[in-house]
């Protein structure tokens, strides 16, 4: 175990993330583009299909398949459930565990009371359950550092006291705290599944849901899925100019961010010959435009309440579902014919 009393600062690799508005994967996305290897590979395999429940918020479907991809050996997980009895009468023991595992190579996260947290929006208003990633410490400042949602609405790195860190976790319901932390595997196999990319891709198309394995925590039974989201986007604004009413940007800050992950694994695709056709890639380029505009247009309309702005959303969203279908399908294609190319040539 590393000898943290000669460490004054300790960082592990942290990064930007094109999601921002799920913290737990825009938290997720940080650490895997810090990873000295390319991830670009297996990412490809998550981060497909969306969905929204009945409050018709969209999100990405996938909280979680493979959270932190531990199934994909890519990173190691050591979990811990405590009891915050066992630390109460020795609070520096339970900060210098976590030091000594992220002096050697880990990230810490879990969940803590945001009401005691100074740089998070619900401090001393609101308790709330929040997620956090911590990946460093300063020895002589006595914080933690961490990256996630501030009351800057914005997904960025900032700092957590010990002692705010320690009200944070004791605090929460009976007691309970889990920390986990996670280790990059420098062994892992970084490679894209085709038949995962492919099911994932049709089943967006075809608004389904993954069909292995029970339906997620917290999602029911009529939870819509893939582009039937996007086709609820044009119901709601369907009569959205006579009311008024101040549309919702998150779920359109969502689409926009979808179809950047989708131009980063067609651009992927492309770029290992997996997919034999540029033109792909610049065609949908101009969706991934789109959806920026799209996205401008709910932020303006909110202050304006032009009625054009709705008309020209609807166009977009509409438009971006017809050649969305059109350009995925063609990429099914390619992605079919290498599976079967490949699967011959296994055998």
């Amino acid at each position: 175990m590393v000898d943290v009393s000669i460490l004054d600062d300790v960082k592990q690799p942290i990064c930007t993330s094109p999601i921002v508005r799920e913290n737990f994967l825009a938290i997720e996305y940080s650490v895997f583009q810090a990873y000295e290897k390319d991830l670009t590979p297996v990412l490809c395999n998550y981060y497909i299909n969306i969905v929204s429940g009945q409050d018709k918020r969209v999100q990405f479907s996938h909280l979680h398949e493979d959270k932190w991809l531990v199934k994909e050996k890519i990173m190691h997980q050591h979990h811990m459930t405590w009891h915050r009895e066992m630390f109460e009468d020795n609070q520096d023991e339970l900060i210098s565990i976590i030091q000594k595992l992220i002096a050697g190579g880990y990230y810490l996260t879990g969940n803590y009371n945001a009401f005691y947290i100074k740089a998070k929006p619900a401090y001393q208003c609101y308790e709330t359950n929040t997620v956090y990633l911590i990946y460093g410490f300063n020895q002589k400042t006595q914080l933690f550092y961490a990256i996630g949602k501030t009351s800057n609405s914005t997904f960025e790195p900032y700092e957590i006291g010990y002692d705010e860190y320690i009200q944070a976790v004791f605090n929460r319901e009976n007691g309970l705290f889990n920390l986990n932390f996670l280790k990059f595997n420098d062994d892992c196999a970084v490679k894209a599944d085709i038949k995962k990319v492919y099911n994932g891709i049709y089943d967006y198309l075809h608004s389904k849901r993954k069909e292995d394995g029970p339906i997620p925590e917290g999602e029911a039974k009529n939870y819509r899925y893939g582009l039937n989201c996007y086709r609820d986007f044009l119901k709601s604004l369907a009569n959205q100019h006579e009311y008024r009413c101040y549309i919702e940007p998150v779920s359109y800050a969502v689409l926009l961010e979808h179809h950047v992950l989708m131009q980063k694994r067609i651009d992927y695709l492309i770029s290992a010959g997996i997919v034999d056709d540029k033109k792909l890639g610049d065609e949908h380029g101009q969706i991934v435009e789109q959806a920026k505009r799209i996205y401008s247009f709910c932020l303006e309309y909110n202050i304006s309440f032009n009625p054009q702005l709705i008309k020209q959303i609807y166009a977009g969203v509409a438009l971006i579902i017809d050649e969305e279908q059109q350009l995925l399908n063609r990429l099914l294609e390619f992605l079919k014919q290498y599976y079967l190319s490949h699967e011959c040539d296994d055998k």
